[in-house]
């Protein structure tokens, strides 16, 4: 099963150690299947496996921030306003941001910072449940 690629796909760093192609493919085209017809969902699975242990939970909100080239997850951490403690919380992975806030405070986030700062245009955010589900699909298929 091919996912279609669209002008809201996930974008993923081609210089990563996970072994996407080029820049600017779509996750949906890098975790499709290469020629011998394995999937390569494992760039996936290793973005969910190494994100913090309560990201996803219920009683937060979460993102993942996929960083574009020529951007990379570790210059983009560094240049992060503030968060406001206690209620968000900020972690970096495999050429990605994983961000959380606390669902009952999520009125007090300033994750409009971080969408407001012109790095943002060399991001994409995908909920953690589009995220997993996209993993599902990619394991089922």
């Amino acid at each position: 099963m091919n996912l279609p690629c669209s002008s809201s796909a996930l974008f993923l760093r081609a210089e990563n150690s996970w072994g996407c192609i080029e820049p600017g493919y779509s996750v949906e085209h890098c975790l499709g299947s290469d020629r011998t017809g394995r999937r390569r969902c494992w760039k996936l699975a290793a973005i969910i496996a190494q994100a913090p242990s309560d990201h996803g939970s219920d009683r937060l909100r979460s993102e993942v921030f996929f960083v574009k080239d020529p951007l990379t997850a570790e210059a983009a951490f560094a240049d992060l306003p503030e968060m406001r403690e206690g209620v968000d919380a900020m972690a970096i992975g495999p050429g990605v941001l994983y961000f959380s806030r606390v669902a009952a405070q999520a009125t007090k986030t300033r994750v409009q910072r971080v969408l407001a700062m012109p790095m943002f245009q060399q991001m994409t955010v995908r909920t953690w449940r589009v995220t997993t589900r996209l993993l599902e699909l990619l394991d089922n298929g």
